[in-house]
């Protein structure tokens, strides 16, 4: 929308996206204002609980879906996440990530970089930028990605659940995070001893 957009804004919604699984799989779509460049890779660990919060991405929940594969666009429920007004003359960052890297983005083939228009809505409304491709939670990027999916927006700042039942208190907010160290693998026999 930073090129002008609809006079009266548009409101982010849901998010369709391509990845390689055709399971179940786990989406978390994060926002900022303005560009992302600079951004990618901004997450403070707390290192006592292997957690993370970043000081300038803000969650907009996640939603656990059947993936569809490579041939069809998983759908991010609308109500899914919280919904992101956009004003007219406004840049608005994105990042749409899974916990595993099973998300499917194209290389350019024609030299554009990251921060370069790729795409725009057919009446104008909003333009897609080349982006980067970021490992999750905001670790290593690779510039100059084309995001494959789409963003689903509404004309106006139609707030929440003009579309959907759900409010901020009923999104998931995180998806299960992976574990570093792999459970271990049932046992028939105790493995403490009885009280």
């Amino acid at each position: 929308v930073e090129q002008g957009g609809p006079p009266e804004g548009i409101t982010v919604i849901a998010v369709e996206m391509s990845t390689f699984l055709e399971e179940e799989i786990c989406v978390e779509v994060y926002t900022k204002s303005g560009t992302y460049l600079g951004f990618e890779e901004d997450v403070v660990p707390n290192e006592e609980d292997g957690s993370w919060t970043s000081p300038t991405w803000s969650i907009l929940g996640a939603s656990t879906v059947e993936g569809k594969g490579e041939r069809e666009p998983t759908h991010l429920p609308i109500g899914s996440l919280d919904p992101v007004f956009v004003a007219p003359g406004s840049r608005q960052a994105f990042y749409v990530t899974m916990t595993v890297p099973e998300m499917r983005y194209t290389e350019p083939k024609y030299k554009e970089d990251s921060g370069d228009l790729f795409s725009g809505s057919p009446l104008g409304h909003m333009e897609l930028m080349v982006g980067s491709a970021v490992a999750y939670p905001f670790e290593e990027a690779w510039p100059d990605r084309i995001f494959n999916g789409a963003i689903v927006y509404a004309l106006g700042d139609v707030g929440d659940q003009k579309y959907n039942e759900m409010g901020p208190e009923d999104r998931e907010r995180s998806c299960p995070r992976p574990t570093d160290v792999p459970t271990q693998s049932p046992v028939i026999t105790p493995t403490t001893e009885a009280p």
